[in-house]
């Protein structure tokens, strides 16, 4: 089916088509962790949840994806990467139906952590995919598809909750709105099951199943036939070095890479973006930037849209400039602007200075981390890990990526709600904590993290390795 359809397109046609196919998977990433904004203070009343509780109702989903994300390099490593993106589908198509139509709060609970599951495959295995496919000129803007579908799924879920909960009365909502909210991802999870059936499987995998002659033809598809063979020789002595998948990741003086593609995937979601997104609803409510509904703009629904569309406009930034502009220089200073717009929102929590205006500097702040630290961690720990141990050391920083995402969300509700925080600082304790994080994300990539654009994948982690340890050049073309 790959053949017919696309057997006609140029290399980058070819290129463009299958990265955006790959990446449906990061628009069901993005609907289902943005469904949750605006079902979590209705399904919290249905079920009369405690704030303990409401955090789990939130973070149970990413107890899924750690455990999606733990299994899926062994799956795409025995069964490839385009089978695994069909399991994700199917998973978020039981949790969608699973999840409308719950009579328990346990019942929710489980079927929110089905769809975790298939969340901690795709946010695993897409950018993998993503990496392993495009030419390295291209890999940045092709790596970036995966955020700018991200924020796709934010927008278009946002979207769909505002239409949903317009002019309804709240009898309905605590009752029904947010089934629909679960339900409705049901339709990109059909979307990408289909759409998968096109894509080829990755070059990389084929080689090291021993399927050079299939992994030539894909390369020559996305690079053009003078490249491939150059390409598909790199691929080939990559994973025949000594440096092979047959030794642990220390063994093999991957510690450094192992360590960096953990930091940067665990700092920028310590940054607080996940409090913005799972509570959004209910964090712009309490911090004063809606009116109850009284006009659009102070509809704390539409405003959610608006934040949906600046996450999808800055990762289309993003996806603009990350192979021109550098993945270091847009990650330290990144960080820096996410570290000093959250601590301002803080301040102002704090002082009580809050109102519309704050929905601005929210929006800068989403602006900011949405062009930089959201999509570039996801590039840069794919890239800098070399073929025989990406999959492991991708599933080991996606699955603490997703730890880190379950103490953010479970927390926040908590500190939130805590009287003694509360008491002394009003609401704003948890930015401040958000702030801390994104300023030592500005340090550890300013310090330890090399520059990667326009390298090979293979090239990149050479960087990491000490001097004595640097294998054989391969007379790699860039």
């Amino acid at each position: 089916m790959e053949t017919l359809v696309m057997e006609k397109l140029s290399a980058s046609q070819y290129g463009f088509l299958v990265a955006l196919i790959c990446s449906v998977g990061g628009l069901l990433f993005g609907y289902d962790i943005a469904v949750i904004s605006g079902a979590v203070q209705y399904f919290s009343a249905y079920f009369d949840l405690s704030p303990a509780m409401v955090g789990w109702g939130v973070s149970s989903a990413l107890i899924g994806c750690m455990a999606g994300a733990g299994i899926a390099s062994s799956l795409s490593e025995k069964y490839g990467r385009k089978k695994v993106l069909h399991l994700s589908a199917i998973l978020f198509a039981v949790s969608a139906i699973g999840s409308s139509m719950p009579d328990t709060f346990s019942e929710l609970v489980i079927y929110r952590i089905v769809g975790g599951f298939g969340m901690g495959l795709s946010s695993m295995i897409v950018p993998v995919y993503l990496s392993e496919i495009s030419p390295s000129d291209k890999r940045g803007f092709y790596g970036s598809f995966n955020q700018v579908m991200i924020t796709f799924g934010i927008l278009c879920t946002y979207f769909v909750n505002y239409v949903i909960v317009s002019g309804r009365g709240l009898d309905w909502l605590v009752e029904t709105a947010w089934r629909w909210m679960f339900f409705g991802e049901l339709i990109p999870a059909a979307v990408l099951a289909i759409a998968a059936f096109f894509l080829p499987e990755s070059p990389r995998w084929l080689v090291q199943q021993k399927r050079s002659a299939e992994a030539k033809a894909i390369l020559a598809k996305a690079n053009g036939d003078e490249k491939a063979p150059v390409i598909l020789n790199e691929i080939e002595v990559d994973i025949s070095r000594t440096t092979t998948s047959k030794k642990g990741i220390y063994e093999a003086g991957l510690g450094k890479v192992l360590w960096m593609a953990i930091a940067v995937a665990c700092l920028s979601q310590a940054t607080g973006i996940n409090v913005i997104i799972y509570y959004t609803t209910v964090l712009l409510n309490s911090i004063g930037t809606g009116d109850g509904g009284t006009t659009l703009w102070g509809d704390v629904f539409f405003q959610n849209v608006l934040i949906g569309v600046v996450c999808f406009s800055a990762a289309i930034v993003a996806a603009k400039n990350a192979d021109k502009l550098g993945r270091r220089p847009m990650m330290i200073w990144g960080s820096l602007i996410v570290a000093a717009t959250i601590i301002l929102v803080g301040l102002a929590v704090l002082t009580s200075n809050t109102g519309i205006w704050l929905l601005a500097v929210i929006m800068t702040y989403l602006f900011v981390f949405g062009s930089t630290c959201g999509p570039l961690p996801w590039v840069i720990a794919a890239e800098i890990c070399p073929n025989s141990h990406r999959n492991r050391i991708v599933s080991k920083s996606t699955l603490l990526f997703w730890f880190t995402n379950v103490i953010v969300a479970q927390t926040f509700p908590m500190m939130n709600d805590s009287p003694w925080l509360q008491e002394h600082f009003n609401g704003s304790f948890p930015f401040f904590i958000y702030g801390i994080f994104s300023l030592m994300l500005a340090y550890i990539c300013y310090r330890y993290l090399p520059e990667t654009k326009g390298k090979t994948v293979e090239e990149i982690y050479q960087e990491f390795l000490p001097e004595t340890a640097q294998p054989v050049s391969n007379e790699v073309t860039p």
